[in-house]
């Protein structure tokens, strides 16, 4: 019975001495399993971030080449057949064969021309996205259909087209080849075992890669769908119908297309992190098997031996895996575990040196990304930060790491007023767990200027629970400032820089309901310059333009900064004037601008004198719109014409 409890004693103390390096293979392996999960999650959103942006750029080319099309129309009949040749010639242009065809259609929906030739009778009023660009009068799409032009599948996006009097008179239309879609996608390397879908709003699949045409035009078969379309990025784990694992990632897209996925199959991209710990085990189960046969049939030998595999076993255990056994062991058992005990040595330094190259790639990743990645605590305090985030904020490491990151980029708000911690996206996400997306906001750097930002915060859990959240953030300041650019040349002349005939009669507009509040009446004056075509005759277009030039700058000195100059179109001008006394402020401001017009103007190496007739309208109160005072004032205008030019004329009541 003793020597069956001294075996028994032995075999329990080969496992004390194996347990510690069991346990740090175990934790070693978790930690390699975990990472790979992360970087596996990381590499589906940045690919499926990839796809959004050209996706995105692609939505933005088609808006600005649809507004060029209906802008095109003031020169084009759209009834013509010379319409037909125009728009099969220009998507026959390099860089447009991802359109499949575009056209015009009538306000009731019936085809004015098209790229391609169709039967005649073709009518798409029932078409959502037609629908959407008449009753919105803006920029519209839908998800995937099958076009009646061509045939083949297609994501159509519509324009209005908006004459002078702001009547609608047509609906622009270009339709996108779900082909390009899978095209885009394909250029894109993507590793062992992912795949990439694009789904519309109604959860459509438009595109697929690698490709699998069944698929396209149907609705994609999984129950988490509606969990995905319109919902923030992010990544998450689910199984398939066959019982694969994967992890999905997915990321909203512009437009009419609501969604890119990119799954990952875990069987492929943690196959290598399985293997290594599969291995880690056997080796260990082998190892302490051979150990525990040894010390059973050896009790009266193992002493000493067992004593210096415990302090092998405890050096490896602390990270130690220099050599720990010197000599030969005897019997023969325990020189054979010896041996074995070494290559458990080697293999589990081998595993330590490859879990330290894959934190390093790890490293690596969050170094080398584009975006600006921290981690904060349960306190909103930063914990890391890459070099980007720290390029961005301004911010040295050492000052940057520990402190409340609220307090230090994101504590007001853009309109300069204070921001509480407790409402801060970052804060509630390290604290409630809860994610977030913003799109438009502002951080500010430590020299104290702001920069544009968009940015997404993840909470991160641990096996313990909450324990902070991760903020991904870039700048947006250059987007921005191309957005302002954008919406300034849609509201202003391309020559004169003066607000356009948009941006004037929105403000005439505001201006009626200001004057009808305040009862101070408004006067309009309408210009139209005099002797300017033989300009344009003698000394051609851009003589002309440097007249146009000249004009708007000396009709801007003429009037105040709360009034409005703008260009109508040709050389016609409007000056809008607000709370006058009477029209007599109205009149003199009308004799300036004539003074000022009759100036002469140095074009080139010659001097053009010219004159300008003006028609003053005052409003009259209740009883007029802004179009009646508009059509005085041109009234007004032409009268002033009639009676000699150069001078001004004030509409009657």
């Amino acid at each position: 019975m003793r020597f069956f409890t001294v075996r028994a004693t032995l075999v329990a103390l080969v496992l004390l001495a194996i347990g510690p390096a069991i346990a740090v293979a175990v934790r070693e392996g978790k930690h390699m399993y975990a990472l790979h999960v992360a970087e596996a999650k990381e590499q589906g959103l940045r690919i499926a971030r990839s796809v959004s942006a050209a996706h995105d750029s692609m939505v933005e080319r088609t808006h600005a080449l649809l507004t060029v099309l209906t802008d095109s129309t003031a020169m084009l009949d759209i009834r013509s057949p010379g319409c037909w040749d125009f728009m099969a010639h220009l998507l026959r242009q390099p860089g447009l064969d991802a359109y499949t065809g575009g056209g015009f259609f009538s306000p009731a929906g019936d085809l004015l021309c098209n790229s391609i030739p169709v039967a005649p009778g073709m009518n798409v009023a029932d078409r959502e996205w037609f629908q959407r660009a008449t009753t919105r009068r803006d920029f519209a799409g839908e998800g995937y259909q099958i076009g009646r032009s061509s045939g083949r599948g297609i994501i159509p996006f519509g324009h209005p087209v908006i004459d002078r009097d702001g009547q609608l008179v047509a609906v622009a239309l270009l339709a996108l080849s779900v082909d390009w879609l899978e095209r885009m996608v394909a250029q894109i390397t993507l590793p062992r075992g992912v795949r990439v879908t694009i789904l519309d709003e109604d959860g459509v699949v438009v595109a697929h890669v690698p490709p699998q045409p069944e698929m396209i035009g149907k609705p994609l078969p999984v129950s988490w769908l509606s969990t995905v379309l319109g919902a923030d990025e992010g990544v998450f784990a689910t199984t398939e119908a066959d019982n694969q694992d994967v992890l999905v990632a997915h990321v909203p897209l512009q437009g009419v297309l609501a969604t890119v996925l990119v799954t990952t199959e875990k069987s492929s991209h943690l196959a290598d992190a399985a293997e290594v710990v599969n291995r880690q085990l056997a080796s260990l189960l082998v190892i302490f098997g051979g150990a525990a046969i040894a010390a059973w049939f050896g009790s009266n030998v193992i002493a000493r031996p067992l004593r210096l595999l415990v302090h092998a076993a405890r050096a490896i255990g602390n990270g130690d895996f220099r050599p720990v056994l010197a000599g030969s062991l005897a019997p023969v058992e325990f020189t054979t575990l010896q041996r074995s005990f070494a290559d458990m040595a080697d293999l589990l330094e081998a595993r330590e040196l490859e879990l330290r190259d894959s934190r390093r790639r790890f490293e690596t990743l969050l170094n080398s990304a584009g975006e600006g990645i921290c981690g904060i605590d349960l306190d909103g305090r930063v914990t890391f930060a890459n070099p980007e985030a720290l390029r961005l904020t301004g911010w040295d490491i050492k000052l940057f790491i520990g402190e409340p990151m609220h307090a230090l980029i994101h504590h007001t708000r853009p309109d300069g007023s204070p921001h509480p911690a407790d409402e801060c996206p970052m804060f509630r996400a390290a604290r409630q767990g809860v994610a977030a997306r913003v799109t438009d906001d502002v951080f500010w750097r430590r020299d104290g200027t702001p920069f544009a930002v968009e940015y997404t915060v993840t909470p991160t859990v641990s096996r313990i629970g909450l324990v902070g959240a991760v903020v991904v953030f870039r700048d947006i300041s250059v987007r921005k400032q191309h957005e302002e650019r954008i919406i300034h040349l849609a509201n202003h002349d391309g020559l004169t820089d003066l607000p356009n005939r948009q941006m004037f009669e929105d403000r005439l507009s505001f201006a009626f309901r200001q004057a009808r509040r305040t009862q101070n009446p408004i006067a309009l004056l309408y210009l139209d310059l005099d002797r300017f075509k033989p300009i344009n005759d003698q000394f051609g277009h851009a003589a002309g333009d440097a007249v146009l030039k000249e004009v708007a700058v000396r009709l801007v000195r003429c009037v105040r900064e709360s009034d409005t100059v703008a260009r109508l179109g040709g050389d016609e001008f409007a000056v809008l004037l607000t709370n006058l006394d009477g029209i007599d402020s109205a009149a003199l401001v009308a004799d300036k601008i004539i003074n000022e017009i009759m100036m002469p103007i140095e074009v080139g190496e010659h001097r053009v004198e010219i004159g300008v007739s003006i028609g003053i309208a005052l409003s009259l109160g209740d009883g007029e719109d802004d179009e009646g005072l508009i059509k005085r004032a041109d009234s007004a205008m032409y009268a002033a014409k009639v009676h000699g030019r150069n001078r001004w004329r004030a509409a009657v009541a």
